[in-house]
């Protein structure tokens, strides 16, 4: 100890503790360290109300970054589900090319007529879909499948 410390504490005459001289110390039972007193020693509520201000903002920001988040990942689900809707719209549009190509080639044919009318049912085009399926019944009028997707259809 340094002789100007030992000077101020003879002035005071306070007793210095081992536990203060050995590096090493801990502190008592009981006691907290100075960054945690507030919990035990000051009245929470007092100080919740002095920074009210400042817990709501901080708050409010978290909710808003939250809601961003939030919205960010709904955009991103429905643009990917938009984009195999597409896929599959496309697919089944080049499906409706051929089919109608072998329709042209075979007018006769049932099942070209049918799967047109099921694939424009697919598409939600509902007057396609009844045109072809009148003719696949005029085809073959006890066509089961043509007369469940007429049910169906009605």
């Amino acid at each position: 100890m340094s002789k100007n410390k030992k000077q101020v504490l003879d002035k005071k005459k306070v007793k210095v503790s081992p536990q203060v001289r050995d590096p090493a110390w801990k502190l008592p039972a009981g006691q907290f360290p100075n960054n945690l007193r507030f919990i035990t020693e000051k009245n929470i509520v007092k100080y919740l109300r002095k920074h009210s201000m400042m817990i709501m903002v901080i708050f409010s920001t978290l909710l808003i970054f939250l809601s961003i988040f939030v919205v960010a990942i709904d955009i991103y689900r429905t643009q990917k589900v938009n984009t195999q809707l597409g896929i599959e719209r496309l697919g089944i549009e080049n499906e409706i090319n051929f089919w109608e190509s072998i329709s042209e080639k075979y007018p006769n044919y049932r099942d070209a007529y049918f799967k047109l009318a099921v694939l424009n049912y697919r598409l939600k085009n509902m007057k396609k879909s009844r045109e072809n399926l009148e003719i696949v019944l005029r085809i073959d009028p006890n066509f089961k499948e043509g007369l469940e997707l007429e049910e169906k259809l009605k």
